[in-house]
């Protein structure tokens, strides 16, 4: 039974506007994949670098965005490139994970609130408490 492909669509409406799918690694088609590389002395990797769609279909399987590991993105100008873009978590700290770390820092000692993320020097640096956000790393060819 075939899952259906979740496509989203992300600047609708403007110059840049492009379609989204999800897909995650998948261990033997990137082992029939690593076969197929060793027989033809690499041209096939080279083939899958050049055509991205090719490249992630050939290794990956269809999943939703939430749980993808890599997305494939397609333009929908009249050119209609692919691109594939691997998904990165990084933890951050608190509730606003994007708001200046100093000043974060500063608000919840002056609270004197501990259990809201601080800084322990003992870890080496690492947060007491943390947020999983996901980070889209774009690499181009």
């Amino acid at each position: 039974m075939k899952m259906r492909e979740e496509v989203k669509i992300i600047n609708r409406g403007l110059e840049d506007e492009m379609e989204v799918w999800g897909y995650q690694p998948c261990l033997w088609k990137r082992i029939l994949v690593a076969v197929g590389a060793v027989c033809s002395c690499g041209l096939l990797l080279l083939l899958l670098y050049w055509l991205p769609e090719w490249g992630v279909k050939s290794t990956c399987t269809p999943t939703s965005l939430k749980d993808a590991h890599t997305l494939l993105l397609r333009t929908t100008d009249e050119f209609k490139q692919w691109f594939r873009a691997r998904v990165h978590v990084m933890l951050a700290r608190g509730r606003k994970p994007f708001e200046d770390p100093d000043l974060q820092q500063k608000t919840h000692q002056a609270n004197g609130d501990q259990k809201v993320c601080s800084v322990k020097e003992e870890d080496h640096g690492k947060f007491l408490c943390s947020e999983p956000v996901k980070v889209l790393k774009h690499t181009s060819r």
